[in-house]
């Protein structure tokens, strides 16, 4: 993947979205969780984090795939909780690519929890 100049990015003012958490699937097994940020007036995504965790125990969980476009400037990939790392999936060049990730991200989640992917 091409690196972007900064001229060629899209950054989005996150700070006047509304934020929201929903965990849009659930097994005794695994989750998946959503967390998006929406422009209020046109409910657009600005940023997203999808997760796909698998139970440890009775109440601990462990993150397997997170996809989000949090602290960075693409959609890109942490696996099995460590952020401190990522893979670039596509640099965020416009507000499409965000709102198109974001169903990719998903589609790949629901993949992992039904041993798709």
């Amino acid at each position: 993947m091409a690196e972007l100049d900064a001229s060629q990015r899209w950054w989005p003012d996150a700070s006047i979205g509304t934020e929201s958490s929903l965990e849009t699937a659930y097994d005794e097994d695994w989750q998946i969780s959503q967390r998006t940020v929406r422009y209020a007036n046109t409910s657009t995504i600005i940023e997203f984090a999808v997760t796909y965790s698998v139970r440890t125990g009775e109440d601990g969980w462990r993150e397997i795939l997170c996809i989000d476009t949090c602290n960075h400037d693409s959609v890109h990939r942490h696996r099995d909780g460590d952020h401190s790392r990522h893979e670039p999936i596509e640099f965020i060049h416009d507000q499409g690519v965000i709102q198109e990730q974001f169903w990719e991200a998903v589609g790949e989640a629901y993949a992992l929890a039904y041993g798709e992917g």
